[in-house]
């Protein structure tokens, strides 16, 4: 059970500090989302934007308070109701926008998972039964250069080779 308490709570602490990080990542660059969705008015309507109009979109969306207190607001809102926020880019709840995606995310997961499985439990096999043959030095060969390649990379090459 301490096990098990153990790495819930380092779980949690590596989760509140990967959100934290991120949060101040999406925070760093000049400028904020306000600007960016006034600006993109202004490019669809013509009108030439004023700062009253930023401030007030600013204050709309929360923008206006100090960055801890957002983070605070944002994170009490998922601990208290599992509100994940507002998302600008798709202007709904983040939580809608999940939802509407995670039946893709699953089959994806479920697929590479069952591949990974139907590659992995025979070509281990096949290593144990022939331990130090040509065959298992080039299948142990071929796993170490696929874990040297960055994914994205390798991801490339596939779309290429497939196509």
């Amino acid at each position: 059970m301490n096990y098990v308490v153990r790495r819930l709570g380092s779980a949690a602490l590596t989760l509140a500090l990967v959100s934290f990080i991120v949060f101040t990542l999406i925070a760093l660059p000049p400028g904020d989302y306000a600007e960016t969705i006034a600006y993109r008015r202004q490019a669809d309507t013509g009108t030439m934007v004023r700062q009253e109009d930023i401030d007030a979109i600013r204050l709309k969306l929360g923008l206006d308070r100090p960055f801890l207190e957002q983070y605070g607001v944002w994170v009490r809102g998922i601990v208290t109701r599992g509100d994940f926020g507002f998302s600008f880019r798709y202007f709904a709840p983040v939580t809608d926008v999940i939802r509407t995606r995670i039946g893709y995310t699953l089959v994806l997961v479920v697929s590479t998972l069952l591949l990974t499985y139907l590659i992995a439990i025979p070509v281990g096999v096949y290593s144990a039964v022939r331990q130090y043959s040509a065959g298992d030095y080039a299948l142990t060969l071929l796993g170490y250069v696929g874990l040297a390649i960055p994914n994205f990379l390798l991801a490339l090459i596939l779309l290429y080779v497939s196509a």
